[in-house]
């Protein structure tokens, strides 16, 4: 394959939903630290879309007017590390705290994943605080690149539900791997798994399931 194979990994509800009151629950504790510390088994770097970096991880406040007249080089930056985190952000709006991303015993190289629409200044900011980028033009060639630049065989997606939902369309994702808490949300605002509006015709074919001690389970799909 040409490029990475991609695990999509989410933490969900009975019903569905990727968040909601239930994470905050005791209940939770066990299937939640399992949901995080099997990533590192599914694959070796992570990846992400922009509205969940920026909720967690990318919040800073940066004035880009400070890299108005710094000449940055055109193409790719690529820093090499063991693990990486990887956000699909096209037009450059993450606003990242660090050049790297601590998640459980990893810690990963920020990457973002743009496209040629994103200001110089952001790009100078980036390549300041030491995170690597590439442009893209699909979701394809940015695994292909994930690939052949960075090395990445096993890529796990880790939501929300609208970059889940683009994969899902375009046929990039390989694997399902849910985690179910042993709850219910309820709540119709909180968004479901993959947000798409529409139906896309692509089966999944349950592989396996391993029950968790707090009532949760683990479920692993793949794409026929």
């Amino acid at each position: 394959m040409d490029r990475c194979k991609v695990i999509s990994h989410m933490y969900v509800s009975i019903d569905g939903k990727i968040d909601g009151e239930y994470m905050g629950e005791h209940g939770c504790d066990i299937s939640g630290e399992y949901y995080d510390d099997i990533i590192g088994e599914l694959g070796s770097s992570m990846a992400g879309g922009r509205v969940t970096n920026c909720m967690y991880h990318a919040n800073e406040n940066v004035d880009l007017n400070k890299y108005n007249n710094i000449d940055v080089a055109e193409g790719d930056y690529i820093l090499k590390a063991d693990h990486y985190h990887f956000c699909f952000d096209r037009y450059g709006k993450s606003m990242w705290k660090s050049k790297t991303l601590q998640y459980g015993r990893f810690s990963m190289q920020n990457v973002a994943v743009l496209s040629k629409n994103v200001k110089k200044e952001y790009l100078a900011f980036l390549r300041d605080i030491g995170v690597s980028y590439i442009f893209v033009t699909s979701l394809k060639e940015a695994l292909e690149k994930i690939k052949n630049l960075y090395g990445v065989d096993n890529l796990v997606l880790t939501g929300g539900a609208t970059i889940n939902g683009a994969f899902h369309k375009e046929g990039l994702i390989d694997e399902l791997s849910i985690v179910i808490a042993p709850y219910i949300e309820g709540n119709h605002s909180e968004k479901g798994y993959a947000e798409l509006d529409e139906f896309v015709n692509h089966k999944y074919i349950y592989k396996s399931i391993t029950p968790l001690s707090d009532g949760g389970i683990h479920l692993i799909f793949i794409r026929k």
